[in-house]
């Protein structure tokens, strides 16, 4: 678990620090890093599965952490509506709950394929809701 924590804090601190303060390239840019880890991608997964069961130690930790993620990326989210780079039909915390699933599974799929672009994939979902793309259709 400690070693998660230390990852996790020091991950978001390397992604802060090339992102330019907008959280949503804060979150590609800490998934991106933790792809180029498989080792701590297979720690991470495999924890979190195990403490989804309420008893687990960590079920808390994870649960206040996805929380805090989602939070963070349905107000990214709003920013970028307010913005006009992002469709207002989107409900942002629909919309963070789903970028984190995706980053979850592109990060598995990765550990069975690591040809997959993680980072790529998530800006394409990302550019499937934006205003710059729905334009062009």
């Amino acid at each position: 678990m400690s070693i998660l924590e230390r990852w996790d804090a020091d991950c978001w601190r390397h992604a802060e620090d090339k992102a330019d303060g907008d959280r949503i390239e804060v979150f590609i840019q800490a998934v991106g890093r933790n792809a180029e880890i498989p080792g701590i991608v297979q720690l991470y997964l495999a924890f979190a599965i195990e403490a989804a069961k309420p008893e687990h130690p960590a079920h808390e930790y994870f649960h206040a952490r996805f929380s805090r993620i989602q939070i963070g990326l349905a107000d990214a989210i709003k920013e970028r509506q307010r913005s006009g780079h992002l469709a207002s039909s989107v409900l942002p915390s629909s919309l963070a709950q789903r970028l984190i699933a995706v980053a979850d599974g592109l990060q598995l799929q990765a550990l069975l394929t690591p040809d997959i672009d993680v980072v790529q994939q998530l800006r394409q979902t990302l550019d499937e809701v934006s205003t710059d793309t729905l334009v062009k259709k």
